[in-house]
């Protein structure tokens, strides 16, 4: 057997990094920024057409004439949880009803501020559930949704957009009437 040899072994460099990889990223990570950017302003020019149609939606309501849909007659009925009506009855209303204009006395039980304008969810009691996109039209009007507690009355006149989960009619966008 030979012996190991004591000659000094060359010293081993490492290997030069390519500086491609390095681009590559730098390329990747600019175009996911740039697609991000992009939607960005997509998003925002989606929310300025949305906020310009709530604003058409709401100038309209000030002179519309609402439907005589009442929240305490069939609508309620068929809404109320634990009913006996079907879900394709419940479908069927949603479309019959959806977009009609209504002006509505309902029961606060809950307000939320998002932005400009007032989330409230009224009770059910002798009425159905709703919840209202409430946007008010001066500081008065402001003032006055922000003193509301449970159980105070509420008269709005807004859209009827459609219904959640637990059989509440969306109202938006909706306006204070007194």
């Amino acid at each position: 057997m030979n012996p190991p040899s004591l000659a000094p072994q060359p010293f081993l460099q490492p290997k030069k990094k390519n500086g491609c990889l390095i681009a590559v990223l730098v390329v990747v990570a600019l175009g996911i920024g740039g697609c991000f950017l992009l939607s960005v302003k997509g998003v925002s020019d989606k929310a300025k057409e949305e906020e310009a149609k709530a604003q058409a939606e709401l100038e309209s309501l000030i002179s519309a004439t609402p439907s005589s849909l009442r929240p305490d007659g069939k609508i309620k009925a068929q809404f109320q949880l634990f009913s006996d009506y079907t879900d394709v009855q419940r479908e069927n209303a949603v479309a019959e009803f959806t977009g009609k204009i209504v002006e509505w006395q309902l029961t606060v039980y809950e307000v939320d501020r998002r932005d400009e304008r007032y989330r409230i969810q009224t009770s059910r009691g002798n009425n159905v559930g709703t919840f209202i996109d409430l946007y008010p039209r001066s500081d008065e009007e402001r003032s006055f949704i922000e003193a509301l507690k449970t159980g105070d009355p509420i008269t709005v006149r807004g859209i009827l957009k459609g219904v959640t989960l637990f059989r509440s009619i969306e109202i938006e966008p909706a306006i204070l009437v007194r």
